[in-house]
């Protein structure tokens, strides 16, 4: 009899126990996952690259002393370009074009010297 009562009091205890612990650190201090916003093809944009391309263009459009369109307007488009540029890159793979780092200096250099710019001056342009 003493032995059934030590089997149903020791989870109760552990459960009692269990409650009364203070709750580990890192619950205070919860974030967010980064989540999909689409699936393209086989790939997915995820919340962070929306965010970090806002950023961007954000900082780009103040810099020119132009007005920042709504939040809503801006998160739309930027989902759209990334999008596009997904799209683009998964045709681009299945057709079989290759773009080296090589062939992307030398059209770059190019687009540069076109518009009477220096490869810096075209960066940052």
């Amino acid at each position: 009899m003493r032995y059934r009562n030590t089997i149903f009091s020791l989870p109760l205890m552990l459960l009692l126990l269990a409650g009364a612990l203070p709750p580990p650190l890192h619950a205070a201090q919860v974030e967010p996952l980064d989540h999909i916003v689409a699936v393209v093809d086989e790939d997915v944009i995820v919340q962070s690259e929306v965010d970090r391309m806002i950023r961007s263009i954000s900082a780009q459009i103040r810099e020119s002393g132009e007005a920042l369109p709504p939040h809503a307007v801006l998160q739309k488009q930027v989902l759209e370009r990334l999008i596009m540029r997904k799209l683009q890159v998964a045709r681009a793979k299945r057709i079989g074009i290759n773009v080296s780092e090589e062939m992307l200096a030398q059209a770059i250099s190019n687009i540069a010297r076109r518009n009477g710019l220096t490869l810096s001056g075209f960066r940052k342009a």
